[in-house]
């Protein structure tokens, strides 16, 4: 949009015409009004909607990570699996759950 307003009042330097003249100015000033709307979708879309969402779960998980447990819902427990360990819990069939590494132990 720069450039064709560039381009316009170039055009608009060299024309004599005053009805020219008044086209080119208009059409600026609609480019000007387009890109303005444009850099106001463009910082109203870069703003999360719902920031607060975001955190609730893993703030849930950071203050109380039995209430996301106890709740029986699958996809939480994923969550809460995912949260807690750096890797998946190991199974052996004779010696059943091996120790998990969590990512407190993961960083050091």
């Amino acid at each position: 949009m720069d450039k064709q307003i560039d381009q316009l009042v170039e055009r608009i330097v060299e024309a004599d015409n005053p009805r020219v003249i008044s086209a080119y100015e208009n059409k600026i000033a609609s480019l000007e009004n387009e890109k303005l709307l444009i850099a106001e979708k463009l910082q109203t879309q870069s703003k999360p909607r719902h920031a607060l969402e975001m955190f609730e779960l893993p703030l849930g998980f950071l203050s109380t990570p039995w209430n996301l447990w106890a709740s029986g819902q699958i996809h939480l427990h994923k969550i809460v699996l995912r949260l807690a360990f750096a890797e998946r819990i190991a199974y052996t069939r004779n010696e059943g759950f091996r120790t998990p590494k969590s990512h407190y132990h993961s960083r050091c």
